[in-house]
């Protein structure tokens, strides 16, 4: 028999667009300052190498060494003074970010401020392992630039880490600039909340971890 009329015929559809608000369309600046700042904190920590171990060539560190300073206490100085000058970086770039370029840093500023520091944190303990590991101090100094420049492109500092291929994004993430650079992105673009961003927060406080225990370790005085 022929269909009946409309008879049997599920409920329509009704589809509601409402507009709440305006669309912010991406900014250069917002991609380039997060990305810029993990690459610029990682090359200047990552050259703390370079004069940890010129100290070591020069006896310096014998000599404090003989003058009663521990190991140590030594190591601490060094990672204390780096994370400093880190953290000087960090308020530089987005003080300058805010003040020149309008930087828009999300709907919560205080967890990009304390991805910072974690980001900090995690090159500080990068540095301390380079020095651990460099034989001399040009090698530090080329291992250094190297590594920084490199893993800058690879994660995520030149350009967004989401215009990647997924497999290539998930390998990223062998290098702290990916988790970091990846908090950044999803707090300051896509308006992620603070546990959105958790597993980035243990990722950096776990490669600062593992590099600093690391580079204690293997570090020696001569």
């Amino acid at each position: 028999g022929g269909a009946g009329g409309g008879e049997g015929a599920g409920p329509g559809v009704i589809i509601e667009i409402e507009k709440v608000g305006e669309i912010e369309p991406l900014r250069p600046v917002d991609l380039l300052i997060p990305g810029y700042l993990t690459m610029f904190v990682f090359f200047a920590l990552a050259l703390m190498a370079e004069s940890f171990v010129g100290e070591k060539e020069s006896y310096t560190l014998e000599r404090m060494v003989v003058a009663s300073a521990t190991r140590g206490s030594l190591i601490a100085g060094k990672v204390l003074g780096s994370f400093t000058r880190g953290l000087v970086q960090v308020v530089i770039f987005w003080v300058a970010g805010k003040l020149i370029f309008d930087v828009r840093m999300g709907q919560h500023p205080v967890t990009v401020v304390l991805i910072s520091i974690l980001l900090t944190f995690a090159a500080s303990g990068v540095g301390v392992f380079l020095a651990a590991m460099a034989k001399s101090r040009k090698a530090a100094g080329s291992i250094a630039v190297f590594t920084s420049l490199s893993l800058s492109a690879f994660g995520g500092c030149w350009w967004p880490l989401f215009i990647m291929p997924q497999w290539l994004q998930n390998v990223a993430r062998i290098t702290p600039h990916a988790w970091a650079n990846s908090a950044f992105n999803k707090l300051m673009l896509f308006g992620a909340s603070p546990a959105n961003v958790v597993p980035e927060m243990i990722a950096l406080t776990l490669f600062g971890v593992v590099f600093l225990s690391l580079g204690i370790w293997k570090f020696r005085i001569n």
